[in-house]
């Protein structure tokens, strides 16, 4: 029994010695939810809603970087983007384009458009154009329009999500 366990001791040491733990960092699941006319309503009551709904919308560009940990959000122009937590109609910034990155410990987006930061646990961007009225608030009791039906799929939140591996890799780079 003692020979069979000096064996396999003396089998296991090469490999060992030409190996090197390699250990993944956490996944990165913070959440994006991206707006647009498919499901804007769950944002019904909002002060900035009524101004968002009259013009025209569209989907942001979407480019993960880092193991999907970093994410570069672009709205084309004329369309500004807007975060629906931090939504400010009064700001005469127009920013069209942010960058996010995970926080992996706490699951929060790190979120910076080159001259404002904040944080949020749900980034939610859409792209709103600012140049002109899409529709117009109503004046009378009576409707003077609907609301136009986009065939759009319902969009639902990305999560980026890896598997956390550790795994013993032969000849490590050093």
């Amino acid at each position: 029994m003692k020979a069979t366990g000096l064996y396999l001791l003396v089998a296991v040491i090469p490999v060992l010695v030409n190996s090197c733990l390699v250990v993944k960092s956490p996944p990165c699941t913070c959440p994006i939810a991206v707006l647009d006319w498919s499901n804007i309503d769950q944002f019904a009551g909002q002060s900035w809603y009524d101004y968002v709904v009259q013009r025209a919308l569209t989907t942001p560009t979407i480019k993960p970087f880092e193991n999907n940990c970093g994410t570069y959000i672009h709205c084309p122009r004329p369309y500004t983007l807007y975060d629906a937590e931090f939504v400010d109609v009064n700001d005469k910034r127009r920013p069209t384009q942010a960058v996010g990155h995970c926080d992996q410990k706490t699951n929060t987006w790190n979120v910076t458009d080159g001259l404002i930061s904040h944080e949020t646990t749900k980034w939610s961007p859409i792209c709103v154009d600012e140049s002109s009225l899409e529709f117009y608030p109503l004046q009378s009791k009576f409707p003077t329009f609907q609301r136009k039906n986009f065939a759009l799929p319902k969009l639902t939140p990305l999560f980026f999500l890896h598997i956390p591996m550790i795994w013993m890799q032969q000849k490590c780079k050093k």
